[in-house]
This record gives structure tokens, C-alpha cells and sequence, in this order.
């Protein structure tokens, strides 16, 4: 299943990137977010893993992050494997203005065993509505001043 999300944020890609990329903001945009935890890399970093932990529906979910690209204020991509599948999430930041960033969001899921296949086309939309419902809080928080920046290096 893929997706795609194009979202127009009033703030200089340089706050977008540093809002994105602050941990401390996660559980602000995605409240089912619990925790991450470094496993092999330096933090964010191509070729980094990462475990990071939700709680959806009353279920933890435990994923393993593998930052795949990294290019600074541009584009951040990674695989993320659960036991039920994996996805491979590309964002990207691009500078309509000097005030205005367009994110555009690419996902590809790929569901583990034949149920979840199945199960996945019953479930897509509502897969949709909570990925749109995240970056949505993202861009509403941002731009409300409610996330931190952290300095772009």
C-alpha cells in the first residue's frame, strides 16, 4: 500500500527541519509515541536503528527505525520493521518561500503474512486518516508556536 501527502507549512524550512527533528516534540505531534531508544549509530544518522515504542488502542507496538537518508533541511527517510510489516517513510522539505515549506510524505507499507495482506486492504483508509491526522497536528502545532526548534547545524 502506498501513500502519498503533500502539506504546506507557514514557517522557513529551517524551523520546519529543526521542529522535525527534536525528539521532544514526537509525543506533541504523535501522542501514542512512548519512547526511543539509540541502538546502533549516532541518532538520526544514516544507517542509524532506533527502537521506538507507541502505545495504539491499548497495544504496544515496538519498531525498529533504520534511517536510510539524511539530507539536511531536505529529506529524512527511513524503514521502520514491526511484527506486522514494514514501511519506508520518505519526507521532504521543500522551500516554497522564504516562509512557506512544502512537506511531501511517501510511504510504502508492506504487510507480513497473508492475514495482514488481507487485513490491510480493509484497514487502508483508516491508515490514511491517522497519517494525515498526525501531520496535520505537526503543521498546527508549528505554526501555533507549540513546538520547539531546535538550531539547524
Amino acid at each position: 500500500m502506498r501513500l502519498h501527502f503533500e502539506i504546506e507549512l507557514n514557517a522557513p524550512r529551517d524551523d520546519v527541519w529543526g521542529a522535525f527533528h527534536n525528539l521532544a516534540n514526537l509525543p506533541r505531534w504523535q501522542p501514542t509515541f512512548v519512547s526511543f531508544e539509540p541502538l546502533s549509530g549516532r541518532p538520526g544518522e544514516p544507517g542509524a536503528t532506533s527502537k521506538l515504542v507507541y502505545i495504539e488502542n491499548g497495544r504496544t507496538i515496538e519498531m525498529i527505525e533504520t534511517v536510510e537518508t539524511r539530507r539536511e533541511r531536505a529529506e529524512f527517510s527511513g524503514r521502520y520493521v514491526t511484527s506486522h510489516g514494514t514501511n519506508s517513510i520518505q519526507n521532504r522539505f521543500d522551500e516554497k518561500s522564504r516562509d512557506q515549506t512544502l512537506w511531501t510524505v511517501d510511504v510504502d507499507f508492506e504487510f507480513r503474512g497473508l492475514l495482514m495482506r488481507v487485513m490491510g486492504l480493509f484497514i487502508g483508509g483508516m491508515i490514511r486518516r491517522r497519517l494525515l491526522t498526525d501531520l496535520t497536528r505537526f503543521k498546527d502545532k508549528l505554526e501555533a508556536g507549540e513546538l520547539e526548534i531546535r538550531p539547524v547545524r
